[in-house]
């Protein structure tokens, strides 16, 4: 779920959070999405804060 917040700086930045597990029959988190995260089939694990790459989808409500 993509979302923006003013961070420590006051300045807005946007944030992303996984939806939890993506096994095949977890289609609510999918329903509620608002931007898909790309990761490269090779990573196992990003720490909370590092920079990540998303699409954003158009109905996405961010000002």
């Amino acid at each position: 779920m993509l979302s923006q917040d003013e961070g420590t700086t006051g300045c807005p930045s946007l944030r992303v959070s996984a939806m939890g597990s993506q096994d095949s029959h977890r289609v609510l988190g999918l329903a509620r999405a608002n931007c898909t995260i790309k990761i490269a089939a090779d990573v196992e694990h990003i720490s909370a804060g590092s920079k990540v790459t998303v699409s954003v989808f158009p109905w996405t409500d961010l000002q």
